[in-house]
């Protein structure tokens, strides 16, 4: 992540600290976003603008659910390197 780049997290709100300390802008995607807003995300990581970081990838069932639940329970993460 780069100074003056923009975290946008799915799965909890972002530490306001550490985005200020990194010089980036971090917000926190709760529900549905609107179309153009996907569109251009898309567009974006199509055109290699932005990145992905997928820390894990979990099956739909009972098991891995939980799993997922305990994973980002005991989870810190580093989202800023």
């Amino acid at each position: 992540m780069n100074r003056g780049g923009r975290l946008i997290s799915v799965s909890m709100p972002p530490n306001a600290e550490k985005a200020a300390r990194y010089g980036i802008t971090a917000a926190f995607a709760k529900g549905e976003l609107p179309h153009h807003v996907i569109k251009e995300i898309v567009e974006d990581y199509s055109n290699g603008i932005i990145k992905l970081r997928i820390a894990d990838i979990y099956k739909f069932s009972v098991e891995d659910i939980k799993r997922a639940h305990l994973s980002k329970e005991n989870k810190v993460l580093d989202w800023v390197g």
